[in-house]
């Protein structure tokens, strides 16, 4: 059953910290909160962790129970071929881990994944305490793959699965993954749908896995949008809820309409069933770059930016996603110049174990007129705190020689972790580098021990049983699990297994008919 989200203003908006609070923060740093107390810019100095690369970009990171740092990120090549055609290099997956402390694991990233076509691989990763897993999604070929390996094994690419192909070898852009609390993998990416040339655009689709990436759950449409959907993030509460949120408007596979709106939509059953669409925005006050979290009990929070006014703007709601704050400004930062309409920049949040919302977003650096576009070293990645209704002060993270982008948050037991990656020319597509920094922060998280993982199952053959999976219509898995398989050619199959029993029956029956009416003759 599907829950119409409602518009309200039943919670009370934020307001900027005051600064007799922040002193009397500072004198009573004892007992004060962990966003008063910890105001002051403690970034550790930004590392290059691509420095042995020509050109790297778009990282993510997931953060294990332990407090270890997994980052991916897409690389063009080694400098042993930077003079060649960005065309002409692949676009690596690269992995790279962070010690608690925020050390470098190893002295060079490793390549995971290579895919066989391009640049833009678009990596997305989720961590799996109990069963010792990383999960990660990427486009391959236009395409959405999936692998996982071992969080203790991850270091070595002989260590990740068989990528497996989930969108039938559609055309997908952005994905994210997530794992509930029972190991249920969601996989959510959007993918170029339409009956016909007039409607095509990209929709959001979904799929999910109850055993370890095995057997999926049938590929089907979640969100129809107005016009195309594009920077879809996928979060799963501490109870197992799933929040969705997009942007809806430019469509940059297929170059159509422009920037308008947000959405947001909710499953409290483990997918099954997804709420009513709420979207925010209009043609005339556009907005962009929306990114969701859950935090505390029941609490999400929304948060964008207005490409014309440049400001920041969040909602929050306290049951849910159901209702919703009136929309509020974050105070202190300008967003950066929005240069067009195929910027891909967004913002990031996630949620400590204090109740605080931890904000990563790109912002000015210098005081500019708005639409004036920024030069090098007037763009910066910033951290905010959104807790008791209140907003910390900014902390630059890093003010990049070139044009940041695309910051991401990692959340540890005591230390938040950054990455992002800049660019040369605030468009440029052929040299970019990515960067990380952490800090100590008191976040409420206790380490946990990671499960050992098992070895990964036997590869099924078809006339194998399917393992249970969260829909009626398991998928079987492929003999050889690359992204040459498709769910629809294992389903034909799976049909054609089932038909068999009725095929013969049928034949006996045809038989006994003819045998009998040759001895009446």
């Amino acid at each position: 059953m599907q829950r119409k989200l409602k518009f309200s203003s039943s919670v009370k908006l934020p307001a900027l910290l005051s600064v007799e609070g922040l002193l009397l923060g500072l004198l009573l740093c004892l007992t004060a909160a962990p966003v008063q107390a910890q105001s002051n810019n403690s970034w550790s100095s930004p590392v290059n962790i691509s420095a042995q690369m020509n050109d790297a970009w778009f990282p993510d990171i997931a953060v294990d129970s332990q407090g270890t740092a997994h980052v991916v990120f897409l690389g063009s090549d080694f400098y042993a071929s930077k003079d060649e055609s960005i065309k002409n290099k692949y676009d690596m997956d690269f992995y790279q881990a962070f010690s608690p402390a925020g050390k470098p694991l190893f002295p060079e990233p490793v390549n995971i994944a290579a895919t066989p076509y391009g640049w833009v691989a678009r990596a997305s990763l989720a961590v799996d305490n109990k069963r010792g897993m990383l999960q990660m999604l990427y486009r391959s070929k236009n395409s959405l793959a999936y692998q996982a390996a071992p969080i203790d094994k991850a270091f070595s690419a002989q260590n990740w699965s068989k990528p497996r192909n989930l969108d039938d070898n559609g055309t997908t852009y952005y994905s994210d993954v997530a794992v509930d609390p029972k190991g249920v993998i969601h996989a959510a990416w959007t993918q170029v749908v339409g009956k016909d040339v007039a409607s095509l655009h990209q929709a959001i689709m979904y799929r999910s896995s109850a055993d370890q990436g095995v057997t999926w759950s049938f590929p089907r449409e979640i969100v129809e949008p107005k016009y195309g959907t594009t920077r879809v993030v996928l979060k799963v509460d501490a109870g197992g809820n799933l929040h969705l949120s997009w942007d809806d408007g430019y469509d940059n596979q297929t170059a159509r309409f422009t920037s308008a709106l947000g959405g947001y939509s909710h499953s409290l059953d483990g997918g099954a069933t997804w709420s009513t669409p709420f979207n925010f925005g209009s043609s005339s006050s556009p907005v962009v770059q929306t990114v969701s979290t859950p935090f505390g009990t029941s609490g999400v929070m929304l948060a964008w930016r207005g490409i014309k006014d440049q400001s920041i703007g969040y909602m929050v709601s306290q049951d849910r996603g159901d209702t919703w704050s009136n929309p509020a400004t974050v105070p202190g930062i300008t967003a950066r110049t929005f240069s067009g309409q195929h910027q891909f920049d967004r913002y990031y949040l996630a949620a400590d174990n204090n109740g605080g919302v931890h904000m990563a977003a790109v912002g000015q650096t210098v005081n500019l007129e708005k639409g004036l576009p920024e030069k090098e070293g007037e763009l910066g990645v910033y951290h905010m705190v959104w807790e008791n209704g209140k907003w910390s002060a900014l902390e630059l993270v890093s003010k990049g020689t070139g044009y940041v982008e695309y910051p991401r948050i990692g959340i540890g037991p005591d230390r938040l972790h950054f990455v992002w990656f800049e660019r040369n020319k605030p468009l440029d597509e052929t040299a970019k580098a990515v960067w990380y920094s952490s800090r100590p922060y008191v976040t409420g998280i206790k380490a946990q021990p990671i499960v050992t993982a098992p070895p990964p199952p036997p590869t099924a053959s078809l006339t194998q049983a399917p393992a249970p999976a969260p829909t009626p219509q398991p998928i079987l898995p492929p003999l050889e699990q690359t992204t040459s398989t498709t769910w629809m050619s294992e389903a034909y199959a799976g049909a054609l297994l089932a038909l068999l029993p009725v095929l013969a029956l049928a034949l006996l029956l045809s038989a006994g008919m003819w045998f009998l009416k040759r001895r009446n003759r």
